[in-house]
């Protein structure tokens, strides 16, 4: 199946009167990149995390975020840090001490300071919260790769279409190759007979002839061209991801139409080519959005 690199699935879970929220964003990358964004309390459930991600997705760039928003019934207890706000207090008066400056110390400011007053929230269990986690993840992967299966398809067709569209052109090369073949042939009699007449050596008429049967014969290209769409086709249909075995076939269907660009000594074939070669780098582009 033809899976896109895009994506967004979003799931939530609850944990100890908390409602934990789980994105997942996907875009296309060359290689598999994964970037976390957890909150500080399931810190130590990222490497699990990883290993899901990595055993669903084979390629492109992943952020998966997980935060929280508290609900009313979250428990927490008020904790208050004595020594913090002695040391606050004694560092107030050093700074009075040493430059001057007057003014109290009173409860309002106290209550400002971030490190004398936290909120400890239950303690999360492991167990448990990869359990309740892992349910969420596979509710994100769901909608995700809804979201990636319904892009591949419409990529698919795209491309399916366009390696139509090619295959149209190269028939069109291949049934002017040999009008173009021909030409080439008459240029080669012109050339040899010019050749005999100033009495040219046998070994300069053999390289003309040499050179003729290279040049105008592009049956091979054609042929390795034609098994080049027929896998590109199948590498559609595959189940298993594709995208960096499509992104390699790409290359070697360029390099044979390059190669029968150098060798259409023509312009209505030249131009053939040119509009093949702008087909295949909108197939490239679309290749590159493909696991």
């Amino acid at each position: 199946m033809t899976m896109s690199m895009t994506g967004y699935g979003r799931a939530d879970f609850e944990l100890n009167g908390e409602t934990f929220f789980v994105d997942i964003r996907t875009l296309n990358h060359r290689y598999l990149d994964i970037k976390l964004r957890v909150t500080d309390r399931l810190g130590t459930l990222e490497q699990k995390i990883k290993e899901a991600l990595k055993a669903r997705i084979a390629r492109g760039a992943i952020t998966l975020s997980i935060f929280t928003e508290e609900s009313n019934s979250a428990e927490r207890k008020l904790s208050l840090n004595i020594n913090a706000a002695r040391e606050f207090l004694s560092a107030a008066e050093e700074l009075k001490r040493e430059t001057g400056v007057t003014g109290e110390v009173n409860l309002e400011l106290l209550l400002k300071q971030r490190d004398i007053f936290t909120a400890e929230k239950d303690k999360i269990e492991v167990d448990e919260a990869w359990k309740a986690l892992s349910g969420a993840l596979d509710a994100a992967f769901t909608q995700l790769e809804e979201w990636r299966e319904k892009e591949g398809a419409a990529l698919k067709l795209d491309l399916q279409n366009r390696i139509n569209t090619i295959t149209e052109h190269l028939d069109t090369v291949e049934k002017r190759a040999p009008e173009i073949k021909q030409g080439y042939r008459k240029r080669l009699e012109e050339s040899i007979t010019r050749l005999l007449d100033k009495n040219a050596e046998e070994t300069r008429i053999i390289q003309e002839a040499a050179f003729f049967a290279e040049r105008c014969d592009i049956s091979e290209e054609i042929t390795r061209a034609r098994s080049h769409f027929d896998l590109f086709n199948d590498y559609l249909n595959n189940e298993e991801p594709v995208g960096k075995r499509l992104d390699f076939l790409c290359q070697e269907i360029f390099r044979e139409v390059n190669t029968v660009a150098s060798k259409a000594n023509d312009a209505n074939m030249k131009q053939t080519v040119v509009e093949m070669k702008g087909e295949l780098e909108k197939v490239r582009e679309q290749v590159q959005n493909i696991e």
